[in-house]
């Protein structure tokens, strides 16, 4: 946070619980502060700071713990205030990406928000209902009224997609996965297919409507395996990446910088020595 604390939510113990209570990490005096859970439903959730002040967080509720994948389940948008300690609901995922937008636009599980302007956010990683396909879709929502409309669409198609605003304005999006569904009448369960690990990455600059396609990472990027920050000096901190030769979620270590006035990616090598 501004203050040089850290606020740390959501989370899951691994055994299909939920670590649902916030806490705030203070680095002067190393002590936690516990917060109020969120909600006892969704065990994951994304931070992305309010515009209209410090201490307000929006707070996304995410995947359904109960589930191996934490892909799957509704969620809920909530402002946490840490001042106060206390956590307002804001609005559903399921009420918002109701109609006038295409009912076969599902947006639930990993979605990741940031902040497109003072009074609109955006919203990505959808999923498309009618072809069993991840989407490029975007949604923007009016932070003030929840009225959401489509917006621009992604550079290509991908979930799991890790997204931040840097401090030029830009929002940067990168790394994800890309898999079609399709129904096994063997074992009556739907499988994945075509899987491909995104390495591309793009950012969508203030006032424009089209993202512009970035060079690539070195390593594969994906929720809730890696972590995207933005830095004070304009760049942006990748962390916790693969091997992209691999197709295996292991030893999730490999770190890359990202330079805003090159585009580039540099790997700063494993955040374990």
């Amino acid at each position: 946070m501004p203050d040089g604390r850290v606020l740390v939510v959501g989370g899951g113990s691994g055994n299909g619980g939920c670590c649902r209570d916030s806490e705030i990490y203070d680095p002067s005096s190393n002590t936690w502060t516990p917060l109020g859970p969120i909600n006892p439903t969704y065990g994951i959730s994304y931070p992305v700071m309010l515009p209209d002040g410090a201490g307000a967080w929006l707070v996304l509720g995410g995947g359904n713990p109960t589930r191996i994948t934490m892909d799957e389940g509704q969620g809920s948008v909530y402002r946490l205030d840490t001042s106060s300690r206390s956590s307002t609901l804001l609005a559903s995922l399921q009420s918002i990406t109701s109609p006038p937008l295409p009912s076969d636009l599902s947006l639930s599980g990993q979605t990741a928000i940031e902040a497109l302007d003072d009074q609109h956010l955006l919203f990505v990683n959808f999923w498309d209902q009618s072809s069993a396909r991840v989407s490029d879709r975007t949604l923007t929502v009016d932070r003030k009224t929840w009225v959401p409309v489509l917006g621009p669409p992604l550079e290509q198609a991908a979930r799991k997609r890790l997204m931040v605003k840097l401090t030029d304005g830009r929002l940067l999006v990168l790394g994800g996965m890309f898999w079609w569904e399709y129904f096994d009448g063997g074992t009556r369960q739907w499988q994945r297919a075509d899987v491909k690990n995104i390495l591309e990455s793009a950012a969508l600059s203030p006032g424009q409507g089209q993202f512009e396609r970035l060079p690539a990472t070195k390593a594969h990027l994906m929720t809730p395996h890696s972590q995207l920050l933005a830095l004070p000096d304009g760049s942006a901190l990748a962390v916790g990446g693969t091997d992209a030769t691999l197709n295996v979620y292991t030893n999730e270590t490999l770190v890359e910088s990202f330079e805003p006035r090159t585009n580039a990616w540099t790997p700063r090598g494993s955040s374990i020595s």
